[in-house]
């Protein structure tokens, strides 16, 4: 089932002044249609003034005979270009929109994003991104309008039967409307398709479905029901994007709504309460939402100034005590291997941490095999856990003993999944990114490996900083097939910023050191004497260099 998604854009009637065009929702409501959508692209338009009583308010409505708009909908019968376009154009009136605030969704953006941010902060100063990125808007676009002729959603239903579980790395599709009016034909309507890559405290939805500009406001669902609306891109200090896209969880937008206009307003009908009332129940019911865990579990690495992630590959119990043995990036380590601490901090879906401390005993010693192992000491009661967490991909060595599991071959177009801690500095549980195998590099002759060997593994997934030491494993078996180890920069001329390809990821393939992981385990002699040969190829070396530097400028 496709989502309905339009075109917005207001102009200020005194002065003609527009925003740019950005996407919305088209909801039959008591045979009238309405668009909910993101509120902040529109807040160029508005008075300062309006915009403090908006914010004092947490609700509102826009003021009357202020602003014009154009909504367009393309028909949804069909990709020809020279279909006709639904289209409205009215004047903003009394009671024909309601202006809303997520807080709990202003919440958890704005401790991840900045922590410090100080609330007194005037409304005006629109270059701060979390002013207006937790507001909607619902407003009113044709009267006495057929809305099943045009296949659009009902509030009724919206309100009462989206009932779908939100897990993390379920398959979802986005619907917007980028880069506006003009480009109707090739962008109206257009469709992406990712997964959850990760879902916080129930309001916000991260995925890795393409957003481009003007996609503000657009849908993000499943196969049978709405999940989310789009709230932006997310995208670097720099500017630059990461490839993964912000979005609002339905359930919240509906909570927020009754919660700011309550169920007794005087244009709530009772029809529209009705429906409303039954929200509270399903939405609390469907947000039971429990985020689901597969693969292998990430444990976040914390050194002297840096962060990384880790593997868990493997655990080994006594009476007393478990060990956790970690697998991770040698340049997620390097700060800290001065003592040989670093730490290591095990997050639960459940938004619970366990941290502790983690000693290095094996980093790599060349550029290119990017590789380091530390171990922890824990109870057997928290190693018990995690091994609860990763029973699926784990194997039993002995009766004390487990390693994950891993495959020898890779295949180039084989779907995959990465998982890590990344983008977001504060506490959260690893993020999903989908995407297939590229290219495996392999080489004939490897030091101390068989011919044939594979080297490097390219992926499409999504790497940003933090993602060092993840896992990429299988999205059939879950096993574990390498270690993220960087994606790609390119250095131009003249700019000072790379520029960051985030879906251009380079992994080291499992097979070539999950052995020495499992000699390790159990308790082989010289283990570690392969690893150090492994580092000392130049063959290899070769292929991890681009452009015939000496330094990999995408390490993160």
């Amino acid at each position: 089932m496709e989502c309905s998604t339009c075109s917005i854009n207001f102009e200020r009637i005194k002065d003609s002044v527009k925003t740019d065009a950005w996407s919305g929702i088209p909801i039959e409501f008591e045979n009238d249609i309405f668009c909910l959508t993101a509120f902040s692209p529109l807040v160029d338009l508005l008075p300062c003034g309006f915009l403090n009583n908006l914010r004092e308010q947490n609700r509102g409505i826009l003021p009357a005979n202020l602003l014009s708009f154009d909504v367009n909908v393309l028909r949804d019968d069909g990709d020809t270009p020279d279909k006709p376009k639904i289209m409205f154009r009215r004047l903003v009136g009394f009671n024909t929109s309601y202006i809303w605030k997520s807080s709990n969704l202003h919440t958890v953006m704005k401790n991840l994003v900045d922590p410090t941010t100080v609330e007194s902060e005037p409304c005006c100063d629109l270059h701060n991104p979390l002013q207006f990125h937790s507001w909607f808007l619902f407003i009113k676009i044709g009267s006495n309008i057929p809305g099943h002729q045009y296949n659009f959603m009902k509030f009724s239903q919206l309100a009462t039967s989206n009932t779908t579980t939100v897990k993390k790395g379920m398959s979802i599709f986005s619907s917007a409307y980028p880069f506006g009016r003009s480009h109707l034909s090739v962008f109206g309507a257009c469709l992406s398709k990712g997964v959850i890559s990760n879902f916080l405290k129930r309001s916000l939805i991260i995925t890795d479905a393409r957003c481009l500009p003007g996609s503000e406001g657009g849908a993000i669902y499943s196969t049978h029901d709405l999940l989310g609306v789009i709230v932006s891109p997310i995208a670097l200090e720099s500017g630059q994007q990461t490839g993964f896209t912000a979005a609002c969880y339905i359930g919240e937008v509906v909570r927020s709504f009754i919660k700011s206009f309550g169920l007794n307003e005087h244009y709530l009908t009772s029809q529209y309460t009705s429906a409303l009332g039954a929200t509270m129940n399903s939405f609390s019911k469907a947000a039971g939402v429990k985020e689901s865990d597969f693969g292998p579990q990430i444990v976040k690495i914390n050194s002297t100034s840096i962060w990384g992630s880790g593997v868990v590959a493997g655990l080994k119990f006594d009476e007393n005590t478990c060990r956790v043995f970690i697998i991770t990036c040698q340049h997620v380590i390097k700060d800290g291997t001065a003592n040989g601490k670093v730490s290591c901090t095990f997050f639960s879906e459940k938004d619970h941490e366990i941290s502790l401390q983690g000693h290095v005993c094996y980093q790599a010693r060349s550029m290119w095999f990017d590789f380091a192992i530390v171990t922890v000491d824990c109870k057997v009661s928290i190693g018990s856990h995690l091994l609860d967490l990763s029973r699926p991909v784990m194997k039993k060595l002995n009766k004390l003993c487990f390693m994950l599991l891993f495959p020898t071959s890779y295949h180039k177009g084989d779907e995959v999944f990465v998982k890590a801690h990344t983008l977001f500095d504060d506490f959260q549980p690893p993020f999903l990114s989908s995407g297939v195998i590229s290219k495996v590099v392999r080489i004939t002759k490897l030091t101390a490996s068989s011919e044939n060997t594979p080297i490097l593994i390219h992926t499409t997934s999504i790497v940003l900083n933090g993602s060092s030491g993840g896992a990429l494993f299988s999205k059939q078996s879950f096993q574990l097939l390498g270690l993220v180890v960087c994606n790609v920069q390119e250095v131009l001329d003249g700019v000072s910023t790379p520029l960051l390809y985030s879906n251009v990821s380079f992994v080291l393939p499992a097979a070539l050191f999950m052995p020495a992981v499992y000699s390790f385990m159990t308790d082989h002699k010289h283990w570690s004497s392969k690893l150090d040969l492994l580092s000392q190829d130049n063959v290899a070396a070769g292929h991890w260099v681009l452009g015939g530097v000496n330094t990999l400028n995408s390490k993160l």
